[in-house]
């Protein structure tokens, strides 16, 4: 199974029953982006050690028992929305 192209349901299940962590649910989005972006160009800002250590922080709560729907599930941020210390160009240049 391609876990990039599951549902959210499925990935919940599958960190909360300890089938694969946040850290490496993270990376497999980043293995994808990796093997496919040169085509598509759908990423201008890729922050990536960011983002893993944020799924760091989001394992912490799931293995607390503190964790929501959403908690651990990789997500991308569209280029004209505005995030604190990322580049926003709504697309404007590369």
């Amino acid at each position: 199974m391609d876990i990039t192209r599951t549902t959210i349901r499925a990935l919940r299940k599958a960190l909360d029953e300890k089938q694969i962590s946040a850290k490496e649910l993270c990376g497999e989005y980043f293995k994808r982006i990796e093997e496919t972006d040169s085509r598509l160009l759908s990423y201008i800002t890729v922050t990536k050690d960011e983002a893993l250590r944020m799924a760091e922080t989001a394992q912490q709560r799931i293995d607390s028992g503190n964790a929501s729907m959403l908690t651990g599930i990789p997500i991308a941020v569209k280029d004209n929305i505005c995030t604190d210390g990322v580049r926003t160009t709504c697309s404007g240049s590369y």
